[in-house]
């Protein structure tokens, strides 16, 4: 057996303290930062104009729900309730599929807010109300690219749907923040008025793309309003 020398002993002391520390942080960036160990739908970036990004994304398969009308925050937390349970084993095989990012929400307002398209503004008090409030919201997660709907299980809550979505050009104005206020409807504007200025159109309603969960910090988060473009 090896004998151990009175100056290896801080050396093990450190040694341990370095592995430590190493998990620790390996937990805290695993706690604080889960998106970087999770799967994300790929995309080719096509150009960007100033903050917004335009992506090329490839055909994915979604499942999603849409949740009744109710306040923005337990909009997101019923529709990724939902989903989540299909997920886990709440689907007729009883299998587990991977946990993917982003958690995807319609941010549709009840109507067009006025004049967004021209000028980018804070929402209107009004906006708020519709965004916290009436409107019925589709909530959607992203399926790992290996798996198809032929092979993907059924889910059990008949209010979760899988289908396709073909490959499309995307417009994406990421920021960071709090998402339980207005700050989505603010950037939803911003998005829409930025969309003008590339001279392009939308084709769809705008998506909120949360890639962290409620326990992120919200100066670490990554968030992101797209929307799909019009050929």
């Amino acid at each position: 057996m090896p004998i151990l020398h009175a100056a290896s002993k801080p050396c093990l002391k450190s040694l341990g303290l370095a592995t430590l520390g190493l998990s620790m942080g390996a937990g805290l960036a695993r706690w604080q930062l889960g998106r970087l160990f999770a799967w994300q739908p790929r995309y080719r970036i096509e150009f960007e104009y100033g903050r917004l990004q335009i992506r090329l994304y490839e055909h994915q398969i979604r499942a999603e729900t849409t949740v009744a009308p109710a306040p923005w925050s337990a909009a997101l937390n019923e529709g990724f309730s939902r989903l989540a349970s299909y997920i886990f084993g709440g689907n007729r095989a009883g299998q587990s599929i991977p946990m993917t990012t982003p958690v995807l929400s319609t941010i549709t307002l009840g109507r067009e807010p006025r004049g967004a398209a021209d000028s980018w503004r804070p929402p209107r008090v009004s906006d708020v109300h519709e965004l916290t409030g009436n409107t019925a919201r589709n909530v959607a997660f992203v399926l790992p690219d290996d798996r198809t709907l032929d092979d993907l299980p059924t889910p059990d809550d008949v209010r979760v749907h899988l289908h396709g979505v073909p490959a499309r050009r995307v417009a994406v104005l990421g920021f960071r923040g709090g998402y339980m206020g207005d700050l989505p409807a603010q950037k939803r504007n911003e998005l829409l008025f930025l969309l003008k200025c590339a001279g392009l159109r939308a084709a769809s309603e705008v998506w909120f793309a949360a890639y962290d969960g409620p326990s992120t910090l919200p100066f670490l988060r990554k968030n992101e309003v797209m929307v799909e473009l019009s050929d």
